[in-house]
């Protein structure tokens, strides 16, 4: 069994490295480098030549893997719709999926193209996965297997260019698609299949709402079929993640554990056949009714494994289950079939929180024997898939939920009971929509308490709390640390003794040894002049752009980067509606906000700035203003950086910035450090005064930057080219994000 796990994590080794950061360097190395460290240990230390033998086998099959993820990476042919994207046209394509709302209000699905006609009528071959938006009205009658004509405007999908952004560039990718359109006219060519998982889904999904209405009757359809069988309102989706209850929502272990649990009873009592018979159909079942998710088909293979052992007499004495083997050949088997599936979010989660179940319920419940059994095992369920899946949503979204294990206590009993009535609530709606609603009323009495308990919860104090993204390595550190706890006699006898809590506060503090005094961040916020100002203690904000921005970019990478309610201060450097925009939203997801504007400015601030006011903030770090309305600030921090932050200020107020007492080499003072501006022209007279040793534009056009910068050979960057960009005290301007 030792030799099935080496093999096993060798081939998932290989095609994590292949889905590796761009900064890490050669990371298929890493994988043959732990191999040959195992090699090493079995030969010199436990003198198991076998062993060694293993080690060597798992370090091929990583780069076996490393090279077989490569080769089924999804990829541009060469009459790949995306060649044609930034242009109009009309495409040819078949649906693949059932249309759902995004936040936006548009509905999306995808289709397969089939041909592309330009604006002229003429018409080409083209291929490929296309992610398609649209006005809901456009999208009336439609579902899966239609061939259609979409007319639009065809797009490459943008990367994320500010930290904490939403890569969409990745997330198409990771689907097979390198293209969006967006669709103004739509006409369905031919109607295609009205069977299918996806009539199944709508069957189920109507019956429910018009039992339930509308927010419980798709709650009820997200619980038992999963999120792509509802459209539940996304103010109830954010509430059930901010209290740490998403896996509810998405169809996954926990959903097939139940189902196998509701067969068990129906058909205990008949012979092995039946109950194999019964439990494998039911699995495949409902795989189709949710669409074959990876974490569904993950929890279904492992769910058919266990059960077909289980209910055998014959087979239970000659094969000894060991859950966390079949886990491991379960992700093996499906990561053959489709290795894509490694860089899925949703399948890894899944993954780590089906091996917390296996290998944490038990010494949880040891350590949790002082409580009634009734409660210790709801308590030690919750824990083990939380501490195993903790690490992962560190590393991606750098926050975690404060209440999650109280809120998954009080609503657990609830939970159950609707999932397993909603069960067979589906099966009756499949045959008898009608008596389906009829059956599924008064489970309303349940689903109204659990919405309205979510709500409160979410809206305690602390619910969710930002630490900022973790890195790799400490990712990494924390699962080994775990790993070590559950295999390693050793490490579980230390952890008695020092706390599995000090361990995880050394590896999540480690960052804190290196701060960084001062640091700046100028987001790419279409045009508008957006920067972030960081010190070890607190972040100031100098303007909040359009509301879009700050909803997708501005607060993301605040939170991305963990920065607390009461550290974070506001500055409006202007009155202009389009810097401002996003005011009221900046406000409302920091409440403690401390603000303050120019003259003239937005409502909500709390104190004025004018022309010699100083803001100080720990470190000694200061702001002065050298003009109101709008503010022009000047940054100087106790190690002598000094940056001008001049925003969208026009030539007149260059004009009268050099009649003021600035930094200016020639008089012996120290040389300005950078300059960020976003207006369309930079006063050559000004740079000739302060000599600024780096610059980072913000505005829309990048040709406006001055020559001045690349004649003197200091560097400039510009946000409209490179994304964020991203300054610390230690170095020069750089992108934030590697576009390798």
């Amino acid at each position: 069994m030792e030799a099935t796990y080496l093999l096993g994590l060798g081939w998932i080794a290989g095609l994590l490295a292949r889905i590796a950061p761009a900064g890490i360097p050669v990371a298929w190395l890493w994988p043959l480098f732990a191999a040959g460290v195992g090699v090493g240990l079995a030969l010199r230390i436990q003198r198991r030549p076998r062993l060694a033998l293993t080690w060597l086998v798992a370090g091929i099959l990583s780069l076996v893997a490393w090279g077989y993820l490569g080769l089924r990476m999804p990829v541009t042919g060469p009459q790949d719709i995306s060649l044609r994207a930034s242009t109009e046209g009309t495409v040819i394509a078949r649906i693949l999926t059932d249309p759902q709302t995004a936040r936006s209000g548009r509905v999306r699905f995808w289709a397969e193209v089939e041909s592309w006609q330009q604006p002229d009528g003429q018409q080409d071959v083209a291929t490929g996965r296309l992610y398609v938006t649209g006005d809901p009205s456009l999208v009336v009658e439609t579902h899966p297997s239609q061939t259609v004509r979409l007319t639009g405007f065809l797009y490459a999908p943008q990367p994320a260019r500010n930290p904490g952004g939403f890569d969409f560039q990745r997330f198409l990718a990771q689907q097979g698609s390198f293209a969006g359109l967006s669709v103004r006219e739509m006409e369905v060519l031919d109607p295609g299949q009205f069977w299918g998982g996806w009539a199944l889904r709508r069957r189920v999904r109507q019956s429910l709402v018009q039992a339930l209405g509308a927010e419980r009757g798709e709650l009820l359809t997200s619980m038992v079929l999963g999120a792509r069988a509802a459209e539940l309102d996304f103010e109830v989706q954010d509430n059930f993640r901010r209290v740490g209850l998403a896996h509810v929502l998405a169809a996954s272990g926990f959903h097939v554990s139940l189902l196998l649990g509701v067969v068990l009873a129906v058909v205990g009592r008949s012979g092995p056949r039946l109950q194999q018979i019964s439990l494998l159909g039911i699995l495949t079942f409902y795989m189709l009714l949710t669409g074959f998710s990876p974490p569904v088909v993950r929890a279904a293979l492992m769910g058919a494994a266990s059960a077909v052992l289980l209910v055998d007499p014959k087979l239970q004495g000659r094969i000894r289950l060991q859950p966390a083997g079949v886990l491991l050949a379960v992700a093996v088997l499906l990561l053959i079939l489709n290795p894509n599936w490694i860089g899925n979010l949703s399948f890894q989660l899944s993954f780590m929180a089906t091996l917390g179940l296996m290998v944490g319920i038990q010494p949880l419940q040891k350590r949790l024997d002082w409580l009634p059994p009734g409660l210790a095992l709801p308590i030690a369920i919750s824990l083990a898939a939380q501490v195993w899946t903790l690490p992962l949503q560190l590393y991606v979204f750098g926050s975690f939920s404060t209440y999650s294990l109280v809120a998954n206590l009080l609503t657990l009993p609830l939970i159950i009971v609707l999932c397993t009535v909603g069960f067979g609530v589906c099966g009756v709606a499949l045959l008898s929509p009608a008596l389906g609603s009829l059956i599924a009323e008064p489970l309303g009495v349940l689903l109204t308490p659990l919405i309205n308990w979510v709500a409160w919860i979410a809206t305690w104090p602390g619910s969710l709390i930002y630490t900022g993204a973790t890195s790799l390595p400490q990712c990494l550190l924390l699962y080994g640390a775990l790993l070590a706890l559950v295999y390693w006699p050793g490490w579980r006898n230390l952890l008695k003794e020092w706390g599995t809590a000090a361990v995880v506060g050394v590896v999540l503090g480690l960052p804190a040894l290196w701060p960084q005094p001062l640091h700046l961040t100028a987001l790419a916020a279409e045009g508008s002049p957006v920067l972030v100002v960081q010190t070890p203690e607190d972040a100031i904000v100098l303007n909040s752009g359009p509301d879009s921005v700050t909803e997708f970019d501005l607060v993301p990478f605040l939170r991305y980067q963990g920065i607390p309610q009461s550290r974070l201060q506001a500055i409006a450097t202007s009155a202009n509606p389009e810097m401002v925009e996003g005011w009221p939203r900046l406000l409302k997801a920091f409440p403690a906000l401390t603000t303050f504007a120019a003259i003239n400015s937005p409502r909500g601030a709390s104190q004025v700035m004018g022309t010699g006011d100083s803001l100080v903030v720990r470190n000694g770090i200061q702001l002065q203003a050298l003009t109101d309305n709008p503010l022009v600030l000047l940054l100087e921090s106790p190690a002598g950086s000094q940056w001008l932050l001049l925003g969208d200020a026009n030539t007149g107020v260059q004009a009268t910035l050099l009649n003021q007492s600035l930094p200016n080499p020639e008089n012996g003072l120290t040389a300005l450090t950078g300059i960020w501006w976003s207006g369309d022209t930079l006063s050559r007279e000004l740079l000739e005064r302060l000599r600024p040793q780096s610059g980072i534009y913000s505005g829309r056009d990048p040709e406006r930057i001055p020559s001045w910068f690349r004649e003197q050979g200091y560097p400039v960057w510009a946000v409209a080219e490179q994304g964020a960009i991203c300054w610390a005290e230690s170095g020069d301007p750089r992108p934030c994000l590697s576009r390798s």
